[in-house]
C-alpha cells in the first residue's frame, strides 16, 4: 500500500472513476511509463462515493489541474494518504462481516515477525471467540493499535486463515471533502522503489522483481478461484458434460455445495458415506454430488422432454472400442488419425482457445425453440454425422483402418497385415439375446422397444440370407444408429412420422448469390487497407508507422489504389501485399473497401462512450459475443437470429417466395441460424462425404429414426441424422460429376470457394422454373486472432488465391454479375502493438466484390487519426466504427429482393442509423431482376 512520506506523488483521475498513479518528480528519463502523465496505465479503485469523483464533466476539478487526454478531460491532483485505526475498544469483538468490510491491509502470521517485533495472543483485556483471535503487541498486550492484527477464518472451506490489521487506509484528495477512496494493495514497487531506472537495463531474475510477480499472480489465481461465480460456473459445466445439458438450478446449488465445503454425504438405504476432503474445490466430492444426484439418477426425471446431453463424437468412438473389446494387432497402440476432420473432435486438437464446440450453441428446432442449449450438437453437421457412420462401417467390416474412409491411420489390401491397427473381439454370451446386449453394451439399456425389435427384425434377415458374422455387423451397425445411442436421454417415440417439408417452387426469376467469407479471429484489417500518399493534411503514412511500430507494413510493399472524389484522408492507400486480387478487384470497379465498419446498436462519440451515455454492444472486444453480432447484426442482443437467415425469411415470407437456399462450408454458421429453412453443410475440404453402405443399410437407419421423438435430444438427433443422410445421397453423385473451368488451389479456403461454385452451377442450371433463384454461402477463413505475430500472410494468401479462382469461375459461368461477396470478422485489432501482435479491437476495413458492385471507391469514412488523441479511439488504438454492419447488409438485402417495408424486420436497429446506411443504388451500378 502507499505511504504517508515526504514525497508527493499525484493521482490523474479520468471521467469513469480509474485513476493514474503519476510521478512528479523524476524525469521521464528515470520513471517508468506506468508513472507518466496520461500514460493510460490505469486502474479502478473504490470511491467513497461516486458523486465525489472529482472530474471535469461539472466542473469539479477543484484546486486541481485539468489535463486533456484522448480519453477527456482528466482531474491531475495532489493527493494525502491517511491512516485510522477503526476497532479499538477491547471488550468488544466485531463480527466477521464488520471486520472484512472494514480491514483490507493484509499481515503476515503474526509468529512470522518474531524476534524483532513480538505479539501476544489474546491478552486478558482482549475480547476474543473461538473463530476471531487478536494479537497485540507484547509491549502494549491490553491495547488495540494500529499494529494490532485479527485473525479470522478461512474465506473458503479448508483454506488458510486469514490475517488483517487493524488499520484503515485512505488516500483523500486536498480540498475536496468527500474525495477519497480505499488505498488498493499493491505488490510490484511503487514510487521510488523500482529496481530497473531506464528500459536499457538488462531484463533478469534479479531486476525485475519476480518473486513479487508471483506473489502477485498467486493472489489473482486465488481471488478467481474463491470467486462466487466459479463453483456455480464450474458445477453447470461438468452437469452439462455428463449428465444433462440444461441442469435445474436446485441441481447445480446441491453440486455447488459439495464443491463450496468440499463434502458431499452419500446416503443409501444401508448406509452413509462421506466423500471429499473437505476443502474447497475438492473435485470428488464435486463429480460424486453430480453423480449420485436424484436428478442424474432417478428414472422419473427421463420422461422430462428437456432432459439429457448429446454424446461428444470422441467420447462415442471410444466407448464403441471399449465396449465391442477392439483388441489391437501386434501390440500396437490406439491411434486415430485426423479425426478432427472426420468427426469434428480430435484429442490435442482443439479448433479454438473455446474448444470444440460452444456451450451455449442451440441446435435449431424444439431444442431452440424451447430456449435450450445442445452444446454438443453443434457437432452434429452432416459431415461430421456421416463421418462418424462411415467411420463406425469401416471399424466394423475392416477393422480399424483408414479404408473406406475409417478413422485409423493405414489402409493396406489384407485385412491380416501389419496395416490394420486391430478388430473388434466382443461376441454375444447368449446368442439369443444378441440385440439385448448390445442395447445394453451401447445405449445403458434404453433402447425404444420397437426400435429393439426392428432391430431383431433385421438381424433375422440378415442370419438367414448371409451368416452369423454379416448379421452381427449389421445388428451392431444399426444400434450405433439410433438416437439413443447418440444423446443420453431415453426416447419415446411417437406414432406420427417426420414429414419432409414441401420445396418453395422456382418462379424463373433471375439467380443471385450472397458469398460471406468470415475471416474468424479478429482480422487485422488495418493491415489490410493502409494510408499512403496524398494525404493533404498530413503524412498520414509516418503517422500509421508510428502507432502500429513494428506491425506497419513498408509503403513499398503496399499495393496502391486511388480513392476518388477526396471523400478519404488519403488519395491513395495501400493493400496488403498478399490480397493482389482485391486490387484487380478495385481497379476494375468490380470491388470496394468499407472502411471503418463494425458493430454498433446506436452511432456514438468517443465521450459518449467514456461516459455511459449511449448503448454498446454486448461484451465488446470478446471472440464469442463480437462473432455473434457480426453474424446477427443485432449487437445488443447474443440470442436473436442470423441476418442472413433474416435476408431468406424475409424472401420466403414474400406474396410469391423466392426458390432459396443455404449452405455452409465449414460447420455450424450463425449467420445462417434462425431461418424456417434448414441449411446445408458440406465438409471444407471434401465437400460432400459420400454415404458408406447399401441401400437396405440405409433404409434399415431410415425406419429406425422416422419417427417423432418426445425426448428433444432424440427427436434432434433422428431430424438431423435423416436430413444428413438424404442431403448426402441427393448432392453426392451430382456433385462429384460436376467440373469447373478454373482450378483450384488445395487450401481449405479454396477448396470452399471451390465447393460453392460447384453448387451454383449445379443449382442454377437454368434460369428457368426449375432453378435457384437465391443461394446464400458461407466460407471461413480462421486463425486470425494474431496476438502472437503481425504476419497475416498465410491468412490472406489463402484468402486471395481462393477469391481469385472463384471470381474467375463466377465468370466463366457468367454468374459474377449475379454474386455478390462480402468479408466479415469477429473485429478488428488494436493499433497498438502488445509486444509480438495485436489485441481485440473494434472498427475494422472490409471489402464487397461482385459484377454489379459499384467498385473502386471506399465507402464509409476512414478514420481521419490513429493517434491516442484522434476522435476514434478509445485506447490502445481500438477504433470506434463510424459504419455499422448495418450500413452494408442494408444495400445488400435490398440488391437480393428484400422489399423496403421488410428491411425494419431484417435490421431491427435500422433506424438508429439515418445517416450510416448505403442503400443498393449506392453499393451496386443497376438493379437485377
Amino acid at each position: 500500500a502507499w505511504t504517508n512520506t515526504t514525497c508527493s506523488p499525484q493521482i490523474q483521475i479520468y471521467n469513469d472513476g480509474s485513476i493514474g498513479l503519476v510521478d512528479p518528480i523524476s524525469s521521464d528519463s528515470n520513471k517508468l511509463w506506468p508513472q507518466m502523465l496520461s500514460s493510460e496505465a490505469t486502474f479502478s479503485v473504490q470511491w467513497n462515493t461516486s458523486d465525489a469523483i472529482p472530474n471535469n464533466l461539472n466542473n469539479q476539478c477543484g484546486g486541481c489541474t485539468v489535463v486533456e487526454t484522448f480519453r477527456g478531460d482528466t482531474c491531475l491532483c495532489d493527493i494525502q494518504v491517511t491512516e485510522e485505526t477503526p476497532f479499538t475498544d477491547a471488550g468488544v469483538i466485531p463480527s466477521v462481516a464488520d471486520l472484512t468490510t472494514t480491514l483490507f491491509v493484509g499481515a503476515l502470521p503474526p509468529t512470522m515477525y518474531s524476534p524483532e517485533i513480538e505479539y501476544v495472543e489474546c491478552a486478558t483485556s482482549i475480547a476474543c471467540t473461538s473463530t476471531i483471535r487478536v494479537h497485540t503487541l507484547a509491549s502494549r498486550p491490553s491495547t488495540l493499535a494500529i499494529d494490532s492484527i485479527y485473525e479470522l477464518p478461512p474465506t473458503v472451506a479448508g483454506g488458510p486463515k486469514r490475517f488483517l490489521f487493524n488499520r484503515l487506509s485512505e488516500v483523500h484528495v486536498p480540498g475536496l471533502p468527500g474525495a477519497f477512496f480505499r488505498n488498493p494493495p499493491s505488490f510490484m514497487p511503487s514510487l521510488g522503489e523500482n529496481i530497473v531506472s531506464n528500459i536499457d537495463d538488462t531484463w533478469n531474475s534479479a531486476n525485475q522483481w519476480d518473486v513479487e510477480a508471483g506473489y502477485e499472480v498467486e493472489a489473482l489465481i486465488d481471488h478467481l478461484f474463491e470467486h462466487n461465480n466459479t463453483a456455480p460456473f464450474v458445477a453447470k459445466r461438468i452437469i452439462q458434460q455428463m449428465v444433462t445439458s440444461n441442469p435445474t438450478p436446485d441441481f447445480v446449488t446441491r453440486v455447488v455445495k459439495a464443491f463450496k465445503t468440499g463434502v458431499y454425504n452419500f446416503i443409501s438405504p444401508t448406509d452413509a458415506v462421506t466423500i471429499g476432503s473437505g476443502k474447497y474445490g475438492d473435485l470428488s466430492a464435486t463429480v460424486c454430488a453430480m453423480l449420485l444426484d436424484k436428478e442424474a439418477r432417478t428414472s422419473e426425471y427421463d420422461a422430462d422432454p428437456t432432459f439429457g446431453h448429446a454424446f461428444e463424437t470422441i467420447v462415442k468412438t471410444i466407448g464403441v472400442l471399449r465396449a465391442l473389446k477392439w483388441k489391437a494387432s501386434f501390440g500396437q497402440h490406439l491411434y486415430l488419425e485426423d479425426t478432427i476432420e472426420k468427426i469434428g473432435m480430435e484429442p490435442y486438437a482443439s479448433p479454438t482457445v473455446f474448444g470444440f464446440y460452444r456451450p451455449e450453441y442451440t441446435a435449431a428446432g424444439s431444442i431452440r425453440d424451447r430456449g435450450l442449449v445442445s452444446p454438443e450438437m453443434q457437432l452434429f453437421t452432416a459431415p461430421h454425422i456421416i463421418g462418424f457412420h462411415n467411420g463406425m462401417a469401416s471399424l466394423l467390416n475392416k477393422g480399424l483402418s483408414s479404408c473406406k474412409r475409417g478413422l485409423g491411420a493405414t489402409c493396406t489390401q489384407s485385412m491380416q497385415s501389419e496395416g490394420y491397427q486391430g478388430f473388434l473381439q466382443w461376441s454375444p454370451t447368449d446368442t439369443t439375446q444378441i440385440i439385448d446386449e448390445l442395447a445394453l453394451l451401447l445405449t445403458q439399456d434404453r433402447l425404444h422397444p420397437v426400435a429393439r425389435k426392428q432391430i431383431e427384425n433385421a438381424y433375422a434377415n440378415e442370419l438367414s440370407s448371409s451368416g452369423p458374422e454379416e448379421a452381427l455387423k449389421l445388428a451392431q451397425m444399426l444400434v450405433l444408429s439410433t438416437p439413443e445411442f447418440h444423446v443420453s436421454s431415453v426416447n419415446p417415440i411417437e406414432a406420427q412420422v417426420h414429414k419432409k417439408e414441401p420445396e418453395t417452387q422456382s418462379h424463373g426469376r433471375r439467380f443471385k448469390a450472397i458469398v460471406v467469407l468470415f475471416m474468424e479471429g479478429g482480422c487485422d484489417s488495418f493491415n489490410v487497407l493502409v494510408p499512403h500518399s496524398q494525404c493533404p493534411a498530413k503524412d498520414y503514412y509516418a503517422e500509421y508507422a508510428r502507432v502500429r511500430t513494428n506491425g506497419a507494413i513498408k509503403a513499398e510493399q503496399l499495393l496502391p489504389i486511388t480513392v476518388p472524389n477526396a471523400s478519404q484522408p488519403c488519395g491513395t492507400f495501400g493493400i496488403h501485399q498478399n490480397l493482389d486480387v482485391y486490387k484487380e478487384l478495385y481497379d476494375l470497379k468490380e470491388g470496394a473497401f468499407i472502411a471503418n465498419i463494425g458493430a454498433l446498436v446506436e452511432p456514438v462519440t468517443k465521450e459518449e462512450y467514456f461516459n455511459n451515455l449511449k448503448k454498446l454492444p454486448v461484451s465488446l472486444f470478446a471472440h464469442n459475443t463480437m462473432q455473434t453480432s457480426a453474424s446477427t447484426v443485432v449487437a445488443q442482443d447474443v440470442n436473436t437470429d442470423g441476418v442472413v437467415a433474416r435476408i431468406l425469411e424475409a424472401l420466403q415470407n414474400q406474396s410469391v417466395p423466392y426458390k432459396s437456399e443455404m449452405y455452409s462450408t465449414d460447420g455450424q454458421q450463425r449467420l445462417l441460424y434462425g431461418s424456417s429453412q434448414e441449411y446445408t453443410i458440406l465438409h471444407r475440404s471434401q465437400g460432400v462425404i459420400p454415404v458408406e453402405g447399401d441401400a437396405s443399410l440405409l433404409e434399415h437407419i431410415r425406419a429406425l429414426n422416422s419417427n417423432k421423438s418426445q425426448s428433444l435430444f432424440g427427436e434432434t438427433f433422428s431430424k438431423t441424422m435423416m436430413s444428413s443422410i438424404e442431403k448426402t445421397i441427393a448432392l453426392q453423385d451430382e456433385f462429384e460429376q460436376t467440373t469447373l473451368e478454373t482450378t483450384f488451389e488445395d487450401d481449405k479456403l479454396s477448396s470452399q470457394f471451390k465447393h460453392v461454385s460447384k453448387l451454383i452451377k449445379m443449382r442454377t442450371n437454368s434460369d428457368t422454373e426449375e432453378g435457384l433463384e437465391r443461394g446464400v454461402f458461407v466460407v471461413k477463413r480462421n486463425n486470425f486472432d494474431t496476438h502472437n505475430t503481425w504476419d497475416m500472410s498465410p491468412m490472406l494468401s489463402d484468402v486471395n488465391q481462393g477469391l481469385r479462382s472463384f471470381v474467375s469461375e463466377m465468370k466463366a459461368q457468367n454468374r459474377w454479375e449475379d454474386t455478390v461477396v462480402v468479408t466479415v470478422s469477429d473485429f478488428g485489432r488494436t493499433l497498438t502493438s502488445n509486444g509480438k501482435g495485436s489485441d481485440h479491437g473494434w472498427a475494422g476495413n472490409h471489402f464487397i466484390a461482385g459484377g454489379h458492385v459499384k467498385g473502386g471507391t471506399m465507402y464509409g469514412k476512414f478514420p481521419d487519426s490513429m493517434e491516442a488523441d484522434g476522435e476514434l479511439n478509445i485506447g490502445r488504438g481500438r477504433l470506434i466504427p463510424t459504419t455499422p454492419w448495418e450500413g452494408v447488409w442494408a444495400g445488400i438485402a435490398e440488391w437480393f429482393g428484400v422489399l423496403p417495408e421488410q428491411l425494419q424486420d431484417v435490421l431491427p436497429n435500422l433506424q438508429n442509423f439515418p445517416n450510416e446506411i448505403l442503400t443498393q443504388d449506392e453499393l451496386f451500378r443497376t438493379q437485377l431482376d
